[in-house]
């Protein structure tokens, strides 16, 4: 149960205004958790916070006042169960229902316990197909990738047939991805080196870039500064920009980022 509690937790924060790696860099080390638990308790806090939109879609029609009504606590407790039931293959649903229902309880809301219950159980049986059953496709694809109305109509309206496909792509888990400091080594030299850590790394398609997997966190490549964890997205970016010695570069990414 403390994996699911520190997902609970960090859901609280970043309610309150936390920015969510943030939040999860303050709480997992309190939590104690490491290796698997740690990155289950991850995959649910960062997986109900991506699909929240579709959460609360589900979740609104089995509540009297809709999920905003809730107590905080109840929120993040059916919002984090939910997830699991829907979109985590390797968690039971009947696991996840249950619990849930234990972190009431945990959290002090006892008294929660079979409204939490009975709604994840209603909501995982019925899945996902009241989504289909929006006729607007607008609205359809705003709660079935979990994007906000607006950005929607501007895929839309800019790509018109492919921004559905567009929208499917965010919801994919990318490769993680590294860029190297070439001041400090050399992309051979450090796939190299990674290798002799027990870290699987190969060349990715751009200059400087490697695609990783294992516990590259773990690297002392990482701690040194001879790479650096960054999207291959990010990293085409920066690339797409020409930037050239001598020119300023004004930086206005929305994120707290790296």
């Amino acid at each position: 149960m403390q994996a699911r509690l520190l997902a609970v937790r960090c859901l609280l924060e970043v309610e309150k205004g936390g920015y969510s790696n943030l939040v999860f860099k303050q709480q997992a080390p309190r939590s104690g958790l490491e290796g698997r638990d740690l990155s289950f308790a991850a995959a649910v806090f960062y997986g109900t916070l991506e699909r929240s939109i579709t959460l609360d879609y589900l979740l609104s029609p089995l509540l009297k006042k809709g999920v905003g009504g809730l107590d905080p606590e109840v929120r993040a407790v059916l919002r984090s169960g939910l997830y699991q039931c829907l979109f985590l293959d390797s968690v039971p649903a009947a696991a996840a229902v249950n619990e849930s229902v234990r972190l009431c309880r945990a959290m002090k809301k006892s008294s929660a316990a079979g409204l939490v219950n009975a709604v994840l159980r209603k909501a995982s049986a019925r899945g996902l197909q009241p989504i289909q059953e929006i006729s607007s496709e607008q609205e359809r694809f705003s709660v079935e990738y979990a994007l906000c109305p607006e950005l929607v109509a501007l895929l839309i309206n800019q790509y018109g047939e492919r921004a559905q496909e567009i929208m499917r792509s965010m919801l994919r888990r990318p490769r993680p991805a590294a860029r190297v400091n070439t001041l400090r080594t050399s992309r051979e030299a450090l796939i190299e080196y990674l290798e002799q850590e027990g870290v699987k790394a190969e060349a990715a398609p751009l200059d400087g870039a490697i695609l990783l997997s294992g516990e590259y966190l773990a690297s002392a490549a990482l701690a040194d500064g001879r790479m650096r964890i960054q999207s291959l997205a990010a990293q085409t970016a920066a690339l797409a920009l020409a930037a050239e010695p001598g020119m300023e570069i004004l930086d206005l990414c929305a994120a707290p980022g790296g």
